[in-house]
């Protein structure tokens, strides 16, 4: 008997020892937030996360009296940790009926644009899905714009999709032209671009818009929080500050009423 109650406190024990970690990161904050390497947006400097995504959202957790604490990941570890607990939220990801099933959304911080990056060689003036026609695409996924990728390929022929892991592989193959072009975020591209140097690859025109936002789990995050978060923010938008921060980036700020059917 003795030794079936030990066995039960030691089992006990160490599922507390297994659980713990689980949920200290997001305990030790009032908000945990989980991101990515996504330049313009958010990027290390010196082991920094830095960028205007960064910067917003401290200023709103500033205004919000709220201790926040910020991770960098891979994206796919970042959903997971949110996902489990490990982190309240997410940012910078776009709104689909799939992510609003587990997640409270943010006003919008930021519009984007989704389009197709090509080969200089190429004379390509993107205008409507017919363009791509015969095209290989790459694009970083699964993701929201892989999502948008194969909605436009619905409407082109023989068009095939080279899902990448991250978007530098894309880019990579496009500079050897091995893939036709690559579909993405104007501005994630164009940093990529100069970040790898690979001046002979030119933006072939937009697709559509997207809005950006911080995703909070509706799992571990109480809307009460979510509603100080987005509070705080309408009163930095209304004084300014929100564009104050992004003028030195050379970004606008987005109403918050703003909604785009595409998403």
């Amino acid at each position: 008997m003795a030794n079936h109650l030990s066995s039960i406190v030691i089992g006990v024990c160490l599922s507390i020892v297994v659980v713990l970690p689980c949920l200290s990161s997001a305990q030790t904050h009032d908000l945990m937030f989980a991101t990515q390497d996504f330049p313009p947006y958010s990027y290390l400097i010196d082991e920094d996360i830095s960028g205007p995504a960064v910067e917003v959202v401290q200023a709103i957790c500033k205004e919000a009296e709220l201790d926040c604490g910020f991770e960098m990941l891979p994206w796919a570890r970042a959903q997971k940790h949110v996902a489990t607990g490990l982190a309240n939220a997410m940012f910078l990801l776009a709104k689909n009926p799939e992510r609003a099933l587990s997640l409270n959304f943010s006003y919008p911080l930021f519009k984007g644009d989704y389009g197709f990056f090509v080969h200089k060689t190429d004379e390509l003036e993107y205008q409507s899905p017919a363009d791509i026609s015969g095209y290989r695409v790459a694009v970083y996924g699964p993701s929201n714009t892989a999502i948008r990728l194969q909605t436009i390929v619905e409407h082109a022929s023989k068009v095939s999709i080279d899902m990448r892991p991250d978007d530098e592989s894309g880019f990579r193959k496009l500079n050897s032209r091995r893939v036709s072009a690559v579909f993405s975020n104007k501005y994630v591209g164009l940093a990529m671009i100069h970040k790898m140097k690979m001046h002979s690859i030119r933006y072939a025109g937009t697709d559509s818009s997207v809005l950006y936002y911080v995703g909070f789990s509706k799992k571990y995050t109480g809307i009460t929080l979510v509603d100080k978060f987005n509070a705080a923010y309408l009163r930095l938008h209304e004084t300014q500050q929100i564009s104050e921060i992004l003028k030195k980036y050379d970004m606008e700020t987005v109403p918050p009423d703003l909604s785009l059917t595409s998403q």
